[in-house]
């Protein structure tokens, strides 16, 4: 185990921590509901992930498959920033 597992787990930790206060904050009224559907997609995606992968390393190996899942996360990184640029 490298040294940085720690550290990258709780990056995760901490993210995920402001994901929930974040979620708490903009629907007070119904938090709970929100946290609740919140947890649900996060439950689907952790599920559908690994059919993928499975299908992804086989076809691409373990170097180009990696390097999609690092390209869709590049992709998907400026999504936060849009919305907050443009929230009400």
């Amino acid at each position: 185990m490298t040294k940085s597992c720690p550290r990258a787990a709780l990056t995760a930790a901490s993210h995920q921590v402001a994901v929930h206060l974040y979620i708490v904050d903009k629907y007070l009224g119904s938090a709970s509901s929100a946290l609740a559907a919140n947890l649900v997609i996060r439950s689907v995606f952790s599920a559908l992930i690994p059919l993928a992968g499975i299908k992804l390393y086989s076809s691409l190996g373990l170097g180009w498959g990696n390097s999609v899942l690092g390209f869709t996360t590049l992709l998907l990184s400026p999504i936060p920033i849009v919305i907050y640029q443009f929230r009400k």
